[in-house]
């Protein structure tokens, strides 16, 4: 399929909540309060070094919401975000 581009912002999900993309992932992890990008699971990904929707989905992927790893406990959003 064709790739959209979103650009940098903030995506709004129908669900509630809401997240930003096309953040550089290095400039955010030097700020503090990330994990490196060396301790993540697998099946997150960058692209050109950003968050991207497919960072934390996948339209093949079997859990709730095409989410690239379950997120009962907040498991995907521990993966990046140290709190």
């Amino acid at each position: 399929g064709k790739g959209v581009n979103m650009g940098i912002g903030t995506w709004l999900h129908d669900q509630g909540g809401s997240h930003k993309i096309g953040v550089d992932y290095m400039r955010a992890y030097s700020k503090g309060s990330f994990n490196h990008p060396s301790l993540l699971h697998e099946n997150i990904r960058f692209f050109n070094g950003k968050v991207g929707c497919g960072t934390c989905h996948n339209k093949y992927s079997k859990e709730p919401y095409e989410l690239v790893i379950s997120n009962i406990g907040s498991k995907l959003c521990l993966e990046c975000h140290r709190k």
